[in-house]
């Protein structure tokens, strides 16, 4: 019961970092400010800068440390970020509450990742990882319906707060519930030569097309629905449908894996996300900023 609690929060934190790092495609269609897409683009880039930049420092902390207090203060830190983005008067104030947010979020995967390899053994790895990445089409599926809903009850800075609260609350969480000794001072080494491998190389450069593609659609939808007439209201429930198959692809990744191995699984997945991309491009023209 405890790993399973402890799983349970760690994807929870997971899901946390993916909902608020992508509120603002929607929240600015509420906040009144003239933006522009670019403008909306640097708030992502600038979260993603400072994600990126804290993931070894995260892995070092977490070896060192052990996951709990890294998560602990990960939510914190998201907690703190997010409030600031609902106080932001301007996107300058923005630009810096993404970056903290960023900042805050990098930590989160390395340490509740090092914590699940910590409490699962190498059988049911794969699927407590399979339960732990649902918080990714779940945040998804989550935004589209709630977001809006959230910010016509409470206001955008309302929902950036409420938003908040949650972070704080699963701190409070993880404070009680993570095991504190879990994966501390263990750390395996890898050979800095085989980040240079033909397969590291291979993976690395799929994993960016993929998200290069999957952030530009995630951030960027919500606006172009509303561009093609769509009411908010639909508009956010066809972005939640858009995640509903990743719930279920999700789910049974373990299994496949398993089953085909890593290549298999991903020369064939991968090139089929690709060739079903283009179907998402506009027709006639290009979406001007709703914003």
């Amino acid at each position: 019961m405890r790993r399973a609690a402890a799983l349970a929060l760690s994807s929870a934190a997971f899901f946390m970092g993916y909902y608020t790092r992508l509120a603002w495609g929607i929240l600015s269609s509420y906040a009144g400010w003239s933006t522009s897409s670019l403008s909306a683009g640097l708030v992502f880039s600038l979260f993603f800068a400072a994600y990126v930049a804290v993931q070894i420092p995260a892995g070092i902390a977490s070896d060192s440390l052990g996951p709990k207090p890294v998560v602990i203060a990960a939510l914190l830190g998201l907690a703190a970020s997010t409030a600031l983005a609902g106080a932001s008067n301007g996107v300058a104030a923005m630009y810096a509450a993404s970056a903290l947010m960023g900042f805050s979020a990098g930590w989160v995967y390395p340490a509740t990742v090092k914590l699940i390899a910590a409490l699962y053994g190498p059988d049911e790895l794969p699927y407590a990882m399979s339960y732990y990445s649902l918080a990714w089409p779940l945040s998804i599926a989550a935004l589209g319906v709630t977001a809006p809903e959230i910010a016509e009850a409470l206001g955008w800075r309302g929902a950036y707060y409420a938003f908040a609260s949650v972070d704080l609350a699963m701190a409070v969480a993880a404070a009680l519930i993570l095991p504190g000794s879990a994966g501390a001072g263990k750390s395996r080494q890898t050979e800095l030569k085989a980040m240079g491998s033909r397969g590291a190389i291979l993976l690395a450069a799929g994993g960016f097309i993929f998200f290069t593609a999957y952030w530009a659609f995630a951030f960027y939808a919500y606006d172009y629905l509303l561009w093609l007439g769509i009411p908010s209201g639909v508009a956010g429930l066809i972005y939640s449908l858009t995640a509903i198959g990743g719930i279920s692809s999700t789910l049974i990744a373990g299994s496949v894996i398993q089953r085909l191995g890593v290549r298999r699984t991903y020369a064939v997945l991968l090139p089929l996300y690709g060739v079903w991309r283009p179907n998402y491009s506009p027709r006639g023209g290009s979406p001007a900023s709703t914003r």
